[in-house]
């Protein structure tokens, strides 16, 4: 485990984020959803 390290699981209908101490956010996978 490396850390200060994100993780991301990119699907075909939405991208999961994972940074540590935080909650885990999802996006749809269009480029305007992405923008936050």
């Amino acid at each position: 485990m490396h850390f200060h390290a994100a993780g991301i699981d990119i699907g075909a209908r939405k991208v999961f984020v994972g940074l540590e101490g935080q909650p885990v956010r999802s996006f749809e996978t269009f480029t305007s959803d992405l923008v936050s």
